[in-house]
């Protein structure tokens, strides 16, 4: 039997999610199946699937929109040909040290661009496949195009149709988004935003042929997957520019942390308002913060750097207090 019988009035109805949704109430477990017991139906396009999977391992660009395509490339290839045996200058790439025996790789900026590269390939491929699904979805009333699209949003975020996976499971898949979807819900301001995410599935999967319901489901989708990224954004950036002035670029464990968070940054230019147009960054902005220069960061005491202007300003697009991040 399919699994939208197992479903309750309740969901058919539609709730909304308090950690992606912080004006409304989260449903109570026994409102609705439980995120334990869900099963998918077979897959009709497991094909697709498995190519979105595989490209999430193998942070694969061949699916990936221009410009970023191309800027992405860029910060790969940059990465690859930094000397680990030349120590980093201020406009001069190399290695600086993380303890004793890591060495962390940097560019000209001081920027670990490896780390940008992985993690704006969050945004440009599994958010970007995220908003296209999404869009997929309501230009058609067709339910079983509608559920082969939603499958696809399942796996851009979580590499394949399962949920309630650990963040080493997550790691040992290579799907950076879901290992960080799992920190972010360690937090105690946005504890719970996996079932949120999890439910507002089973919520869509309930509602294919209902479009009002289908599309709030989307928004909570959306604003959960959004959320993780925004959030980890400020976490490292908020988090770590003090400690970058205080201890200069000395610090490779700093240099590290830091440029995750101008890769996540650069990521939200794929964050969209859905379901209202636009994302929450332009290309102009998250390419001006992937390529910050972290040795002019750590003498700027001025309190109005691009770090601290951007770490303030994400977390007031989506509400949060950046020191809860």
């Amino acid at each position: 039997m399919k699994k939208y019988l197992y479903l309750i009035l309740g969901v058919a109805m539609g709730f909304s999610f308090s950690s992606c949704d912080k004006e409304n109430k989260t449903p109570k477990v026994d409102e609705l199946v439980s995120v334990k017991d869900f099963k998918f139906d077979e897959a009709s396009n497991q094909d697709d699937l498995n190519k979105i999977t595989a490209a999430i391992k193998a942070y694969s660009l061949d699916e990936v929109v221009e410009p970023a395509k191309t800027e992405l490339a860029g910060f790969k290839a940059q990465a690859k040909v930094i000397d680990k045996e030349v120590q980093a200058e201020k406009g001069k790439a190399g290695y600086i040290m993380q303890g004793k025996d890591k060495k962390r790789l940097v560019n000209a900026n001081g920027v670990e661009i490896e780390q940008v590269f992985k993690k704006g390939f969050i945004g440009a491929y599994q958010l970007n496949g995220l908003n296209n699904a999404m869009k997929a979805m309501l230009a058609t009333q067709d339910k079983a195009v509608r559920e082969a699209e939603l499958n696809k949003a399942v796996v851009y975020l979580l590499g394949e149709r399962k949920f309630n996976k650990t963040k080493k499971d997550f790691k040992n898949d290579g799907n950076s988004f879901g290992k960080y979807l799992m920190s972010v819900t360690e937090q105690d301001e946005f504890k719970g935003i996996d079932q949120d995410l999890y439910k507002a599935f089973i919520k869509a999967y309930a509602n294919l042929e209902k479009d009002e319901v289908l599309k709030e489901a989307l928004a909570t989708i959306n604003k959960c997957a959004t959320t993780v990224v925004a959030v980890r954004g400020v976490h490292y950036i908020y988090s770590y520019t003090a400690k970058l002035r205080a201890k200069g670029m000395s610090d490779g464990e700093v240099v590290h942390e830091l440029s995750e968070g101008l890769g996540f940054v650069y990521a939200l230019q794929f964050a969209s308002k859905f379901p209202k147009e636009g994302m929450y960054y332009t290309a102009e902005e998250a390419n001006a913060v992937a390529n910050a220069n972290l040795w002019d960061e750590a003498t700027d005491k001025s309190g109005k750097s691009l770090l601290d202007n951007n770490s303030a300003k994400i977390a007031e697009l989506f509400g949060f207090d950046p020191a809860k991040a």
